[in-house]
């Protein structure tokens, strides 16, 4: 029987994995972001198929977990109201990119839980999702900080080990893991963007150059910003690219439906953050224009 409330901002595909993981123990409500709003009602996957139990509703009572599964243009300001207007919920941050987690951590400190996903979902219908991988989310705090014990059993309660379609870990590197795939995303998610590519054609040796330009900057930046860059970052990259190389970014498709990017949380993050430390970002500055123009 569910004893809490979670909202979940964002009732896309990842969303759809937040609920079916948490509906068991806690009521999973959706705040409405635009008109005529409608939640999936069922998630498929290799095991069955769940029900999804949430409603599009205000709370009315105290709020535990904020998962966040938005767009990262979105995360900042939807999440921001909730955790002021619920002072003892914790925020899960399962947006790609960064800015918002560390602009958000530093105003509600301890309450913002840093996340980085591989489960894979996507939607099929106007009622359905599935669950097209099975990976695993990782969180945890920045600078590692422990997540209470009282809170990890509110986000994944052993009772909950049959519905748990994340693969939830926790981490206490979680700062570095995001650092990381922002690098991937850096050279994957803009490269395939403007070329209109597969990830896998990123082997090829005319992308070569651009990916270790832009492997040479950011790890100049993590370096600076105290995080440790992967040993051989440009094979980092490719491995990705070969793992994937059938699959469009998501940013490449965002480009051929003519959608807005989420290039300002990637290459954007990365770009703000070279001024901070005095670093060039030449290339990264590049391929942040050649998206956002």
């Amino acid at each position: 029987m569910p004893n809490s409330n979670s909202i979940i901002i964002g009732p896309g595909a990842i969303g759809a994995l937040a609920c079916a993981h948490s509906q068991s123990n806690a009521n999973c409500l959706v705040l409405a972001h635009r008109k005529n709003q409608k939640l999936s009602k069922t998630l498929q996957t290799n095991s069955g198929t769940i029900a999804l139990n949430w409603h599009l509703t205000e709370p009315t009572e105290e709020v535990a977990l904020i998962w966040v599964c938005s767009k990262a243009s979105a995360a900042y300001l939807a999440t921001k109201p909730l955790l002021e207007q619920y002072p003892s919920a914790y925020a899960i941050m399962l947006h790609n990119g960064m800015g918002p987690q560390q602009t958000l951590s530093e105003e509600f400190p301890g309450r913002v839980i840093w996340g980085a996903t591989t489960c894979g979902a996507m939607r099929k219908d106007t009622n359905t999702i599935i669950h097209t991988a099975a990976g695993r989310t990782l969180l945890g705090l920045p600078q590692g900080a422990q997540i209470p014990v009282a809170v990890q059993q509110l986000i994944s309660p052993a009772s909950n080990s049959a519905r748990d379609v994340l693969g939830i870990e926790f981490s206490d590197t979680i700062e570095q893991t995001l650092w990381h795939k922002v690098l991937i995303n850096a050279a994957i998610n803009p490269l395939t963007a403007v070329h209109q590519i597969a990830n896998g054609e990123l082997l090829q040796q005319q992308y070569l150059t651009d990916i270790s330009n832009i492997c040479r900057e950011t790890c100049a930046i993590m370096q600076q910003a105290g995080i440790t860059p992967p040993p051989e970052p440009v094979e980092f990259i490719l491995q990705v690219a070969r793992a994937t190389a059938k699959n469009r970014s998501s940013m490449a498709e965002d480009i051929r439906l003519n959608r807005a990017t989420e290039i300002d949380y990637i290459n954007g993050f990365l770009i703000a953050q070279a001024r901070l430390h005095g670093l060039d970002a030449l290339y990264l500055q590049k391929w942040y224009d050649a998206v956002a123009e």
